[in-house]
């Protein structure tokens, strides 16, 4: 059994006064693992643990003399993940508690966590997307010395209701006749804008907000200036709104992009209207006659060249290193592999989220997996890392015996159909902890039925 194979030594000297806990027992070496828990052997020759609480009159005989069972066992294991099975894999201190009123063990918390780290059931319900590190810049966001908007992030907001005109939309048929020609023209010229062939499109993966962070935030900003405009009863017409958003454009374009500077007063901010209008406010800086480079004086053009180069060599020397640093995700996490059984995160509940294998993963820039293809039972989805819980299932999933159980029943997400641990005969060291379970089992009942107090 196990504690011969754990406590020999233990175990001869024991051996000597096998009896009550009554009864004067030598004491163990100090070296020994056990030494603290003042052991004698019982009639059927088990080691448990002398304690304090003999005097207990409601307590049953084996929570006042507890089992001992050595930490780095099988049995041990099997007790321990027997009791995590039973009690539903809920809390961890339920199962120390119960194990508590029969068994001994040192670091039963550090044995029970282990277990449960284990426990296929457990890696599958409490399974959540681990992030890859943050991913460089594009080198689009990175390239300076180019034409506004040349570059661009493009998103939704909304919905913003407004009156077109003198009509206030009651009437469904007329307001859905009106927003089909609206929208039929809008169509035709974003057609022609957006679909030339100087036009390049990249789309991010559906819910991954993060990948386009940088116009997200600025949405955002839209968002609020917007709204804090339209917080009133009655509904502006689209002329107030175009004006609006003309107001909050100027409101976000005027943000500094850099630290304000404190040594010098005449120097102001880098902001995005520098390279849109020259200025932080659009007024025009007439430039001082002693400035630099007099190639830059002979002309207009040449003067609006040399501005506009300040303004981005001080973009190069003051932005940039603001973003080189990383504010999150810095750990190196094991990246999603083809075949992988995954969970995608859809919505905030768990019961909401869908079962898929990643058929394909997509590299970024940097090699690092960000974004994977995911066969489900609906078709394939298109989602980032970050929404993909991988179900480190393992071994676990692959039949135990030529009967083809799987040793864990229950690996769906949220169901567990296990009453008692289950074992396969395939794995001799496990039927061998089995069957010591079931041995100490016994004897502990008929020591219990027949203590000699």
């Amino acid at each position: 059994m196990a504690q011969e194979e754990a406590y020999p030594d233990e175990r001869n000297i024991l051996k000597l006064t096998q009896g009550t806990p009554e009864n004067r027992h030598p004491t163990v070496s100090k070296s020994s693992p056990i030494y603290k828990t003042w052991p004698y052997m019982d009639e059927q020759g088990i080691l448990r643990m002398r304690g304090r609480i003999g005097a207990a009159k409601y307590a049953p005989f084996e929570a006042k003399y507890p089992v001992i069972l050595p930490k780095r066992q099988l049995v041990t294991a099997l007790v321990t993940d027997f009791y995590h099975r039973q009690y539903r894999h809920a809390n961890r201190e339920t199962v120390v508690n119960e194990m508590r009123q029969r068994f001994e063990v040192a670091n039963l918390r550090a044995l029970v966590r282990k277990v449960a780290n284990n426990c296929a059931f457990c890696k599958i319900a409490k399974a959540i997307p681990s992030a890859p590190p943050m991913a460089p810049h594009s080198e689009e966001r990175l390239e300076p010395f180019v034409r506004p908007f040349t570059y661009v992030g493009v998103d939704y907001f909304g919905p913003v209701l407004v009156r077109v005109g003198r009509s206030q939309m009651t009437c469904f048929q007329g307001a859905n006749k009106q927003l089909q020609e609206e929208i039929a023209t809008l169509n035709d010229v974003m057609a022609t804008t957006f679909t030339n062939a100087r036009t390049a499109w990249k789309f991010n993966p559906p819910a991954a907000p993060h990948m386009g962070g940088v116009w997200e935030r600025l949405v955002k900003s839209v968002k609020v200036a917007v709204g804090s405009a339209l917080d009133t009863r009655r509904k502006p017409d689209d002329e107030t709104l175009k004006t609006i958003i003309y107001e909050a454009e100027a409101l976000v374009n005027s943000r500094p992009l850099t630290y304000m500077p404190l040594e010098s007063a005449e120097q102001e901010s880098l902001t995005p209207n520098h390279f849109l209008l020259g200025s932080s406010t659009g007024n025009k800086i007439q430039p001082a006659a002693d400035v630099n480079g007099y190639a830059a004086l002979r002309s207009s053009w040449k003067l609006a060249q040399y501005i506009t180069g300040e303004f981005w060599r001080r973009w190069i020397r003051e932005y940039l290193p603001v973003i080189t640093r990383r504010c999150k995700w810095f750990e190196n996490v094991k990246e999603l592999e083809e075949g992988d059984l995954a969970l995608v995160v859809n919505g905030t509940g768990r019961n909401q989220w869908i079962r898929g294998r990643v058929d394909r993963v997509l590299p970024g820039r940097d090699g690092r997996v960000r974004q994977a293809l995911v066969r489900t039972a609906t078709g394939v989805l298109r989602r980032p890392a970050v929404k993909l819980a991988v179900l480190d299932v393992g071994d676990q999933c692959k039949p135990a015996g030529p009967s083809g159980d799987s040793e864990h029943q229950g690996l769906r997400a949220g169901v567990c159909n296990d009453q008692a641990p289950r074992y396969g005969g395939a794995v001799d060291k496990r039927r061998r902890g089995a069957d010591q379970v079931a041995s100490i089992s016994r004897r502990t009942e008929r020591s219990v039925k027949n203590p000699k107090t």
